[in-house]
């Protein structure tokens, strides 16, 4: 957080140890959820704490004094630290937690005093960019089920294949925030569906060549709809909706891209919709079990799909299906 890690550099600047040199400083925000704090971002000992509980990673002084700023909703100053309180336009309480290993001087407070005046501006400015994340998340989701549900899927296979993809992001050693954008933009992998016939897209039989011509090509018209944002999420959507039919010995569609050509996300948005397809009945098929559906994606391993990405989903199968039955249709 920017407003965070400012108002560190400023006591760092002036504030010293008895030997001239530079204190030792943790800082962190938080925002109050459902009656309770929760850490936004952290520096210092603080700097894994994200999404945790306040409570669960404040102790001592710091855990009094954070409970009488919350009661009397008023900025503390001790000894060893400064804890400001902040209420944002839309009502949201805040803090900004800092702890030090020198006492703060009368400068050093003063300037904390005026810096903090912009905390609350930078609090409702993270509070609106998440609003514009929420609502882009919310379209994507609404969209994708929108076009699932004409091609008479559920759109419960969107946020199947978004929490499958995130699973699997994270367990092929993708961090948070990548493993999260996949996660966002995984609902608008089959946007483009919405070009393809309804006598097409829902013919119960085997489609001929030509029909299937026509399906392959929702991959590019999803790619044209969503290619011209600027969002990274947007981004995101075109480069899954161009891959997730890529096949890792070359032999997919549009591109026929092989192996690592094929983004990570297109892998893993390919083999997590596979995963789920297999599983569910279809207007040309009925469901399979996970035993067949396995056989299936080990038989398959350096062919259709990234053999490690393979090999880590076996490896993880059990949480994947629980996965699938918290969002069953």
């Amino acid at each position: 957080m920017d407003a965070l890690s400012q108002l560190s550099n400023v006591e760092s600047l002036l504030m010293r140890d008895g030997n001239g040199g530079a204190p030792e400083i943790s800082a962190l925000a938080a925002s109050r959820l459902n009656g309770d704090y929760a850490v936004l971002a952290g520096t210092g000992e603080f700097a894994a704490a994200a999404g945790s509980a306040l409570h669960s990673v404040i102790s001592g002084d710091l855990q009094h004094n954070v409970g009488q700023c919350i009661e009397t909703r008023e900025s503390v100053f001790w000894r060893g630290g400064y804890i400001g309180y902040f209420r944002a336009t839309d009502g949201k309480e805040n803090l900004v937690c800092l702890k030090t290993s020198v006492p703060f001087d009368e400068l050093a407070r003063s300037l904390v005093q005026v810096f903090s005046s912009s905390v609350t501006v930078a609090f409702d400015n993270l509070q609106l960019n998440q609003e514009i994340v929420n609502t882009q998340k919310e379209v994507i989701v609404t969209l994708g089920g929108v076009v699932e549900t004409r091609s008479k899927e559920t759109a419960n296979h969107v946020l199947r294949v978004a929490e499958y993809a995130y699973l699997l992001a994270k367990k092929s050693g993708l961090d948070d925030d990548q493993a999260e954008l996949l996660r966002m933009a995984a609902p608008m992998h089959d946007v483009g569906k919405i070009g393809i016939p309804d006598t097409i897209l829902n013919k119960p039989g085997k489609l001929t060549t030509e029909e299937f011509d026509i399906i392959k090509t929702h991959t590019t018209i999803g790619h044209d709809i969503l290619k011209n944002s600027n969002r990274e999420i947007m981004k995101t959507a075109a480069l899954i909706a161009l891959q997730h039919h890529e096949r890792w010995d070359g032999s997919g569609y549009p591109q026929g891209l092989k192996g690592e050509d094929i983004h990570i996300f297109g892998r893993i948005l390919g083999l997590t919709d596979v995963f789920d397809a297999l599983g569910r009945d279809r207007v040309y098929k009925k469901a399979w079990n996970i035993d067949k559906i396995m056989a299936l994606i080990q038989e398959e391993r350096g062919k259709h799909f990234d053999p490690e990405l393979a090999g880590i989903f076996d490896g993880a199968m059990d949480e994947f299906v629980r996965l699938g039955q918290a969002y069953s249709d």
